[in-house]
This record gives structure tokens, sequence and C-alpha cells, in this order.
């Protein structure tokens, strides 16, 4: 399949597109921690994400309403409300 070729006007409109998603999924307070660039790998333009620790907790607006995940090596995961306190407990408290 040939590699498809994005001009920088369909990369800023992807830009667009996934900044309104965080902002409407995880809200437009925490966007001061988030660095969206892109690099080239292998010769394919891939779109990075970097994010800053936030002093406050941040939820995801899922399919069944809010939800808490959180980052494990190169994994998202969902955590159910025990282990979701656990987790600010160790982490905030």
């Amino acid at each position: 399949m040939p590699r498809k070729i994005y001009t920088p006007e369909q990369i800023i409109r992807k830009l667009r597109v996934l900044t309104s998603l965080i902002s409407e999924k995880i809200g437009p307070a925490y966007s001061p921690f988030l660095k969206i660039r892109y690099e080239t790998v292998n010769n394919k333009k891939v779109c990075v994400v970097d994010t800053d620790r936030s002093s406050e907790l941040a939820y995801f607006e899922g399919a069944h309403g809010k939800e808490f995940h959180v980052r494990m090596d190169n994994t998202t995961r969902i955590l159910d409300a025990e282990d979701t306190v656990s987790y600010i407990h160790m982490n905030w408290e």
C-alpha cells in the first residue's frame, strides 16, 4: 500500500481535531500540560503527545461516564474505583 503524504494544511487540521478531542474528553484546563508535535520516524510522520504531570486529577469522558486512566509503561489502563482510590492515595496525598 502506498504511503499517504499529508500537506501542511492537512496536518494542521488533524492537529485541530486532536486538540478538540482532548479538550472535549479530558477538559480544556489540561491543555497547558500537553505538547503535541510531529516527528519523522523511519521516513514516516508520527504525532507525539508529551504530557506533564498535573497537580489535579484528570478524568476521561468515556462511553460510561468519567473514567480514570493511568499510563503503565507503554500501555494505558482504566482503573476501577478501588484501584483509583489507591492510586490517588499513593500519588497525591
